[in-house]
């Protein structure tokens, strides 16, 4: 029975598509004629005409372009009749393109002309105002004011057309009222609310006997259910609305269902059965004529594939979708595509194309008024930022994006979130780049405030992920009592994830306790706790999360071969899912292995991989942490030729970017390369020019180190110009700078061996010289401990960097005095 409902419902689809376009067709020959003989009213009827035959056929931008002609035609021929309804029609078609402003406008006209003429009449409603129009107006006028962030007018209207429904006795419009309300409350994440206009709407459906709005409403229900965390009810619901579906014979409501029940394990994890029906849900739309379900459904589909690592079909489903809804004229959901493309082009690690669209998305956003869709596209620009190197603009643009999401609208008297969910989750992305930059206490707060607003908003699946990063920031900057909290934080979210059926999610949390347990030096339960995690991805297709996994695998095997073959295998599936992100720190992770197993021939080899990689990605401090790394590489090999080469580029780069570590970093072993190629000039000038860029930030231990380095490589060019005396002056300086750092800094800070014949040098500590976010600080200048000195040191810093202003002296020709006159500031 429901397979021949199906193929009914298909016909009848098809006969409708059929019968639009002979009606396009005709209209638009009587349309020619009418304009010939300049008849107004003529005209006005073939463009309602055909406004509705596009409509029928889901071509919205067409149908919007028609009805605003027929409005605007008998508005200036002064024609009463079908004005309003006119309107009504402009105004529905223009929110269904995504023009919301201008559909606000019409809509909220319409009802007003509406109202005006029932007050004319003496309360009674003309003929051609019926109460079905004046609810659509309504739910179509309250969607409008959703999309624009104003509650209070949202339910206002709604609330009107409820009590006209109501009092002229129209179930079926009450309906409808009562399901718009259902809708409005899911969106703002007032769940209980939700499933009670649900519930309501459901009972009328019931008694009006119509079985696809009754699936639709069960649909709902079992979404918030799952939501709030009630699982087996929610699978009761969208089994029961699947069959009910079925049982009307509409195709689009089936194709709706099917995708619901995606949604619901992609929510869990379970990636085959998400894209199993998803594939169904296509098929059921290609059937009944249906684009846009078809594009929605392919975005989905877009979705699970990117977690499987079909990364190009992945790409491909987003495009044709967004050619979909291009030809529908659809801009909200186009700018939503733009959004998707984005984080694929993101994943790829092509930060350029990225860029490009993400602007796009930005601009359809902001022509739309669509405030929401504005705000998701400044959190992956706020990625893409953070990707490319520039975590300072990534951290701006992200509380950017926080702001948008923190507005509040006001809903019966209290003040409310538009969007609770996605607030923590740009938290969550805020939290972890305030982790990234050091501010771990900053980090833990953001952390915090997600995870209050998704247990107020009863978010369980948002909730247990904020839990789980919350303790491995905890476990980060754990120092003692820290990492039981950590862990009980983490135990309640595998329990929720367990009780939920979320199966992603106790995969992640394992992943989490793995990590954990090597932070605490527990590496047999880390190891076993990863493993673990890796079985579970394996079982359900995620092969990033693989990847991602072995890596840390790796990590915490220590310095090992085992560690090779394990970044081997995860940089293998990087590459067969095209995540260049992925591949890069995949890379940069087996070079600094290679490096410590001190296999420098084959740590050459991935950091020149990992390099081109980042230029490729447009990471451009990824870039020179690379070529910095390789300077030590090659100096262990004695290959000075290189080193020249590349130090000449680092430093290039340095200058551009104002990055004053790097700088004294490619100074110093280009002043080393060139006192071996038996070059003293050269390597005088570069020495001198990285003495100049320390001095800079004269109370850092690591600038101080490295100042001692340069001043003993510089007395032995000194030394083979026969410079005698000032070779023995740069020697005592040396001498100076490292008593001054005392016997333990001393030997971490200096040279691996001070030999004259053959220079080597020890790779530097592992902290970057980046200036504080909480004290002014020369531009670019190195941070580090302050060293002990015979006059008082000024206060330093949370991260360690002096609190007064060094005065930067002027740089070498060699630096191109990228320092004098800089305006840059520090960010707090």
């Amino acid at each position: 029975v429901a397979g021949t409902a199906s193929l009914v419902s298909t016909l009848f689809e098809v006969s409708k598509h059929e019968d639009a376009l002979r009606a396009v067709s005709l209209y638009e020959n009587n349309l020619l004629v009418h304009l010939e003989s300049r008849d107004q009213s003529a005209q006005a009827n073939c463009y309602w005409s055909l406004g509705c035959a596009y409509s029928s056929i889901e071509q919205l931008q067409q149908a919007a372009e028609n009805f605003t002609k027929c409005y605007q035609l008998r508005l200036l021929s002064n024609e009463s009749e079908g004005l309003a309804i006119a309107l009504l029609r402009k105004g529905r078609a223009n929110l269904a393109c995504g023009d919301t402003r201008a559909a606000a406008e019409d809509l909220d006209r319409y009802l007003s002309m509406q109202q005006a003429m029932t007050e004319q009449s003496q309360g009674r409603r003309m003929p051609e105002h019926t109460v079905e129009d004046e609810c659509d107006a309504a739910i179509a006028l309250a969607k409008a004011y959703v999309r624009l962030g104003d509650m209070t007018q949202a339910a206002d209207v709604l609330k009107r057309a409820m009590s006209s429904a109501t009092t002229e006795d129209q179930p079926q419009s009450e309906a409808k009222v009562v399901v718009a309300f259902g809708e409005m409350y899911t969106g703002l994440w007032i769940t209980k609310r939700g499933l009670d206009h649900y519930e309501r709407a459901l009972n009328i459906f019931v008694e009006l006997g119509q079985r696809d709005q009754e699936a639709k409403c069960i649909l709902e229900m079992g979404h918030l259910n799952f939501v709030r965390g009630d699982t087996t009810t929610a699978i009761k619901c969208l089994e029961e609305a699947l069959a009910l579906a079925k049982k009307s014979g509409t195709g689009s409501t089936v194709s709706q269902c099917l995708m619901g029940v995606a949604e619901i394990h992609l929510q869990q994890g379970s990636y085959v059965q998400t894209k199993a029906h998803f594939e169904e849900a296509c098929n059921k739309c290609r059937e009944q004529l249906d684009p846009m379900g078809e594009a929605q459904g392919l975005c989905g589909l877009s979705r699970v594939n990117l977690i499987m690592g079909e990364t190009t079909m992945a790409l491909e489903q987003v495009e044709e979708a967004l050619k979909i809804r291009e030809s529908l004229g659809d801009r909200k959901t186009m700018a939503e595509c733009l959004c998707m493309l984005t984080d694929i082009y993101i994943k790829k690690g092509d930060m350029r194309q990225a860029q490009h669209v993400c602007q796009q998305a930005r601009q359809l956003s902001a022509e739309n008024s669509e405030l929401l869709d504005n705000a998701r596209a400044e959190v992956l620009l706020a990625h893409i930022m953070a990707l490319s190197g520039d975590l300072n603009g990534a951290l701006d643009q992200m509380q950017k994006a926080r702001d948008l999401y923190a507005e509040t609208t006001m809903l019966g008297g209290t003040k409310i979130f538009l969007d609770p969910h996605a607030l923590g989750q740009v938290l969550s992305d805020l939290g972890q780049l305030y982790s990234k930059a050091g501010q771990g206490e900053r980090a833990i707060d953001c952390l915090q405030q997600a995870e209050k607003i998704c247990f107020a908003s009863d978010d369980v699946a948002g909730l247990a992920a904020h839990q789980r990063t919350l303790a491995l920031l905890m476990a980060k900057n754990a120092t003692g009592p820290d990492f039981p909290k950590a862990l009980d934080k983490l135990r309640v979210s595998l329990e929720s994830c367990k009780t939920h059926g979320n199966n992603a999610g106790v995969a992640d949390a394992t992943l989490v306790h793995g990590q954990i347990a090597c932070l605490q030096n527990n590496q047999a339960v880390g190891t076993q706790k990863i493993k673990l995690a890796i079985d579970m991805f394996r079982d359900s297709q995620d092969q990033r999360k693989v990847a991602e996994a072995q890596c840390l695998l790796a990590k915490s095997a220590g310095v090992s071969p085992m560690g090779v073959l394990q970044l081997q295998e995860a940089l293998e599936i990087y590459r067969t899912v095209l995540d260049r992100l992925g591949e890069s720190e995949a890379l940069q992770q087996l070079a600094e292995l290679q490096a410590s197993l001190s296999n420098a021939s084959a740590s050459c080899k991935n950091w020149l991989d990992c390099l081109a990689v980042k230029r490729d990605i447009g990471d451009i401090k990824g870039a020179k942490t690379c070529i910095a790394a390789l300077l030590m590489e090659y100096d262990k090999l004695n290959d000075h030729k290189r080193m020249v080469e590349y130090a000449s580029e680092l430093n290039e780069m340095a200058r551009q970017s104002d990055d004053v570590d790097k700088a004294s970093h490619a100074l110093l072993y280009l002043g080393k390369a060139h006192a071996n190629l038996n070059s003293p000039a050269n390597g005088i000038e570069a020495l001198t020019a990285a003495i100049q860029l320390c001095e800079s930030a004269p109370n850092s231990s690591k600038a101080v180190g490295r100042s001692a380095d340069c001043h003993e490589y510089l007395a032995l060019c000194y030394s083979k110009q026969g410079r005698q005396d000032e070779a023995l002056k740069a020697t005592k300086e040396s001498e100076r700078l490292r008593a001054r750092l005392g016997p333990a800094a001393a030997a971490a800070a200096a040279p691996a061996s001070s030999s004259t014949s053959s220079i080597k040098a020890t790779k530097p500590p592992a902290s970057n010289l980046t200036p504080s976010a909480k004290a002014p600080t020369p531009t670019g200048a190195p941070a580090a401990a302050p060293v002990p000195a015979a006059a008082p040191v000024p206060a330093a810093s949370a991260n360690n960097t002096p609190a007064n202003k060094a005065p930067v002296k002027k740089s070498s020709s060699m630096f191109g005095g990228m320092f004098r006159g800089s305006k840059k500031t520090n960010q707090g």
